[in-house]
């Protein structure tokens, strides 16, 4: 799909020694076709909900009895009752892959269709419907039959304008079957080209583009009667969108037009299905361009090997460049790629990959066009770039943003940090409840599930979860973080405690207040899901301490974890490769697909936890919940106080699906934590307050259009966080100034000019002045406002003579106020007129320090040096400025707003430095003498303030690594010979197969896909193919020896 993000889960399974890879693709309502342009990446939740949900690969062999797990199996009871357990086995069918495909919440079909994962020559598909939710699955390939030879379905859609109608798609023979009726009968078609990508309109049913992927040009086609007839429309088509319900005409489409690697291409737009000549482009000389709700997104590059521009357009306004803030020393950042990560509620969060394993999180205002920092070093990994190593790209050559968004809350978003500690990746997983404007670790749970101290405190140890990384890795292959809109409050995750996010001690944990505290419910790795608004958990065993094994139970809690009782589903252990059910969480109704241990044959279970639920749920059975952060008391998120309806946690009722709990909201008192620093403006110091990034110039200027009767805005260094809807409180300190625009009156100053406004030092007299009137002043009154509670009054009739009406004051405490001129006069309309003034304190010498950390100071060593200023707050000192004299190299001069810098030098000498501090009132400076010295023998790198150890510890330190490099080296060579005749003898076992996978957009609508693997695939080094819908351009080797 156009500019969708492809993802790659390798899932090893071990069954004695084998593994499997599985790949999740992902699509919008859009396609793209290979060879398209890859600067722009869009997030898994925007599947296209045309096509199946989910994808499951188990990977099968027929076991020998030596090659059986040989960990004892004792006899398991029968399934606890016949009614609420179905199994259905598809006899016969050793089909690689599986797409599942509910119908809608209004009716009880379910579709499925298995295929090969290769389809070749003479490959077929097998068609399966369930028309009582289920229960069976009756074989009809009958329904999709058209000459003498066998169908073979490699895809299907469903209409989301009208979710009873399907598309099943025969690429290699050409044809499609056509159903308006939830699959009781279909309509064949042969058509004359292959119909490779297929994607219906979202809301106009018998409307869908498809697009026929050829060597050289890539044809578009469009059907306005269901598939009757189909219309060419454009060649060389790149990606295709549909325009969006509600922002663009339901007629609108996009098309990226150009199929050459590295030119540029050319968007176009139509507004009535292409029945009109697409002459002129809408934007020309794109390298890449995206369709996303409010937002249209382009990506250029006017200098060729320069950092690349987005641009954006808010609610199909004109596209603008999109504007990042410089880093700490005020340089602006090369930007390489963009992935949109979230651009709901009227904001959007974009990564931007900077370099190498340095990638930003930034957040933009309503219209897109500027944006700021929101989170440092965010994991992003793409595997198609130096972003990753080459080795990790061995296993994981796909693109993913670790970013997850909690579904029904707002402004709580889940990432992972990464930090760079030589060649190895650091990650630590950080929640936000403000929707970026503060990030924090998760305090991990104080027990673990059995009560054993699990002893991890902030800040050193925290809870780590598992997102697209656990996913994607094979030597993680975790389940996906689960939050849903049917349960507010619940969250499950695969997770660990620690200082950063290793491999110790998996498990599943929960969250039952949105994410604010954690408990650990299970050991080990499960499959996890809920059904019931969160009513029931159930979860099915995945691996055992890394290693797979069959099951035939499920583990279920109708209490959120507290406790948790067995359901037996079959008499025989199964593998099983998922655990789900119909998107939306609010049944009780799972499906597990697996196999049998022996047998290469896909069997289906339908387990009904309604019994386990008992009687419905009174309103007794719910109790009030506030999604509190639990960092104060107001209980307050941007803004609200949002409190839900939700079961007790300790009554086991049945909600029902057609559940519908009340939600009240409640607007807040503004605190400082419901602003964010504006554009041009950081946060310094513990204050929290925000100042001008370094470099900025404060501008209040009048603006060029200000009728007399208005008012204008000035910025106080503070906007108001996206969504936040708080009143009241103290929103006058932190909202925009708001000044009346001027009416024939202006005011100067003897103090010293900032921009258009004054800056002066505490305690000393300013005058301020307002020309004398052209008129007789005899009878004016001049009133003026210090903006600090101080107020005076002048008589004209006392300043006949004058050629100006001065006042003084004297500020005594520092801060910015706005001073106001108003002239009354019986005779003519009142003026006035306003300006800004800031009073700082006057710097003293005697109180500013410099100092060097770690000394002493040696060649090529990282050296600190920190001013300090007593008693000083971020708003007495604006800015500090290092200068560095060396006799070696030029001076260098550095502006910051930090109180220290890092420099390393490179020869021995005495350095002077000199630091400055400026807060445009007042300056004062102070300088150090620092000796840089060449290492001896006998001296070592000091660490923090130590200065030095002897030279015995540090020959002592050699012998000691020397001894034990030498037993590593023997080490690893028994073990390289080990694995050799292991590898010799198991050969078999030593196999990648691949399979792939798609996400949906959403979980609350589209289908599911599972899949597995040909045994004649085992010995083929594959690539990733172009998957239908999606067509991403991820080519390479995908081969995984596990010895």
């Amino acid at each position: 799909p156009a500019l969708s993000l492809s993802v790659t889960l390798m899932f090893t399974m071990f069954r004695s020694c084998f593994c499997l890879l599985m790949c999740f693709t992902v699509h919008v309502d859009s396609f793209r076709t290979p060879g398209s342009p890859r600067y722009l990446h869009t997030p898994p939740e925007r599947q296209n909900p045309s096509l199946p949900l989910r994808v499951l690969s188990p990977r099968r062999f027929t076991h020998s009895v030596d090659s059986e797990p040989t960990t004892p199996r004792n006899k398991r009871d029968a399934p606890s009752s016949p009614d609420d357990i179905v199994l259905i086995p598809l006899t016969n069918d050793s089909h690689s892959l599986a797409m599942i495909q509910w119908s809608s919440n209004v009716s009880d079909t379910i579709i499925m269709v298995t295929r090969d994962y290769r389809i070749r020559q003479n490959s077929f598909s097998n068609f399966y419907v369930s028309h009582d939710y289920g229960k069976t699955f009756v074989k009809r390939n009958d329904l999709l039959k058209l000459g003498s030879k066998q169908t073979s379905i490699e895809n299907f859609y469903q209409s989301q304008a009208n979710r009873s109608r399907y598309i099943m798609v025969d690429v290699q023979n050409k044809k499609i079957f056509l159903s308006k009726d939830d699959c009781f009968t279909f309509t064949p078609r042969q058509l004359s080209w292959s119909p490779t990508y297929l994607i219906p309109h979202p809301t106009l049913p018998d409307v869908i583009a498809a697009l026929e992927q050829q060597t050289k040009n890539s044809q578009l086609r469009i059907t306005t009667d269901f598939g009757q007839s189909w219309q060419s429309v454009l060649l060389g088509v790149a990606s295709f969108s549909w325009g969006v319900d509600g922002v663009d005409h339901p007629r609108t489409a996009y098309v990226v037009q150009g199929n050459s690697v590295g030119k540029t291409f050319s968007v176009f737009k139509t507004i009535d299905l292409f029945t009109s000549k697409l002459s002129r482009p809408f934007v020309a000389d794109v390298l890449d361009f995206e369709v996303i709700d409010d937002y249209l997104f382009a990506v250029t590059n006017t200098t060729p090997g320069k950092s690349l521009s987005l641009l954006v357009s808010h609610k199909r306004g004109p596209l603008k460049k999109a504007i990042f803030p410089p880093d700490e020393r005020g340089a602006m950042l090369l930007e390489r790629e963009y992935y949109i990560a979230d651009s709901s509620e009227g904001q959007a969060f974009v990564a931007v990959n900077h370099a190498s394993n340095h990638t930003n999180l930034y957040i933009s205002a309503a219209a897109g066009h500027e944006f700021s920092l929101s989170l440092e070093r965010i994991f992003y990994y793409n595997g198609q770039s130096d972003v990753s190593s080459a080795q990790e790209r061995r296993y994981i050559p796909y693109r993913f943003l670790d970013f997850h968004r909690v579904a029904a809350l707002r402004g709580i978003y889940i990432s992972t940090q990464q930090e760079l500690i030589g060649n190895n990746r650091q990650l630590r997983t950080v929640i936000t409840y403000d929707k970026g404007g503060e990030w924090g670790y998760i305090e991990a749970p104080e027990y673990g599930n059995k009560g054993q101290t699990l002893d991890c405190y902030l800040p050193d140890c925290s809870l780590h979860l598992l997102l697209q990384y656990g996913r994607v890795n094979p030597f993680l292959r975790t389940e996906d973080l689960l939050s849903s809109q049917a349960a507010p409050s619940l969250l499950l995750a695969t997770g660990t405690t620690g200082s950063v996010l290793g491999s110790r001690y998996y498990g599943v944990y929960m969250s039952n207040t949105g994410g604010a505290t954690w408990q650990m419910i299970l050991d080990n790795e499960y499959y996890y899901n809920f059904g019931d608004h969160g009513g029931v958990i159930v979860a099915a065993m995945k691996s055992d301490g890394g290693r797979y094994i069959p099951t035939n139970h499920l583990l279920f809690s109708c209490d959120e974890g507290l406790t948790w009782k067995k359901k037996n589903f079959t008499d025989v252990d199964i593998y099983i490769y998922g655990v789900i059910t119909e998107p939306g969480e609010n049944t009780t109704i799972f499906s597990i697909y697996g196999d049998y241990p022996n047998k290469r044959e896909w069997v289906v279970i339908r387990v009904d936890m309604r019994k386990e639920l008992g009687r419905n749920c009174t309103d007794k059975d719910y109790t009030t919940w506030h999604p509190s952060d639990e960092r104060h008391d107001s209980g307050c998120l941007l803004g609200r106080d949002v409190s839900f309806e939700k079961r007790r946690r300790d009554h086991v009722c049945f909600n029902g699906e057609d559940s519908n709990r009340r939600v009240v909201t409640v607007n807040c008192s503004c605190t400082r934590e419901d602003y964010e620093c504006d554009f041009d403006y950081e946060q310094l110091g513990i204050d929290a307050a925000c100042y001008p990034v370094t470099g900025t110039v404060f501008n209040s200027a009048v603006p060029a259009s200000c009728p007399g009767s208005k008012t204008y805005t000035v910025s106080r260094g503070y906007r108001r966080v996206s969504g936040d809807t708080c009143s009241g409180g103290d929103s006058v300190l932190y909202e925009p100034l708001s000044l009346s625009c001027p009416q024939g009156v202006s005011i100067t100053s003897d103090a010293l000019p900032d921009g258009n406004n004054y800056v002066t030092t505490r305690n000393k007299k300013v005058k301020f002045s307002v020309p004398r009137p052209v008129t007789d002043i005899s009878s004016l009154l001049l009133r003026w406002d210090f903006g600090d509670g101080t107020t005076t009054t002048l008589q004209g009739s006392n300043h006949l003579l004058a050629s100006s009406l001065d006042v003084t004051h004297q500020y005594s405490k520092t801060g910015d106020f706005t001073v106001t001129v108003s002239i009354l006069s019986p005779s003519a309309p009142t003026q006035y007129n306003t300006r800004r003034i800031s009073v700082r304190s006057v710097l003293v010498k005697a109180r500013l320090h410099l100092f060097a950390v770690p000394l002493p100071v040696y060649v090529n060593q990282e050296v600190t040096l920190i001013a300090s200023y007593d008693n000083a707050t971020a708003a007495e000192i604006r800015y500090i400025t290092y200068k560095f004299i060396e006799h070696t190299s030029p001076s260098i001069t550095r502006q910051t707003h930090q109180p220290f810098v890092k420099r390393v030098f490179n020869a021995s000498e005495n350095v002077t430095i000199t630091v400055t501090i400026n807060n445009k009132a007042s300056s004062t400076y102070a300088s150090l003498q620092l000796p840089v010295l060449i290492p001896t023998g006998n001296s070592q790198m000091p660490v923090g303030h130590v200065s030095g150890v002897a030279g015995s510890t540090s020959r002592m330190s050699v012998i000691v690594g020397c001894a034990l490099g030498a037993i590593a080296i023997v080490f690893l060579i028994g073990f390289v010979y080990a694995c050799y005749k292991y590898r010799s003898n198991e050969r078999r076992f030593a196999r990648i197969v691949t399979a792939n996978m798609r996400y949906n957009r959403n979980k609350d609508e589209g289908p599911s896909l599972l899949d597995s693997s040909d045994d004649e695939e085992e010995d083929r080094r594959q690539k990733n193919p172009q998957i239908a819908g999606h067509g991403a351009n991820d080519d390479g080797d995908d081969q995984l020896l596990i010895a």
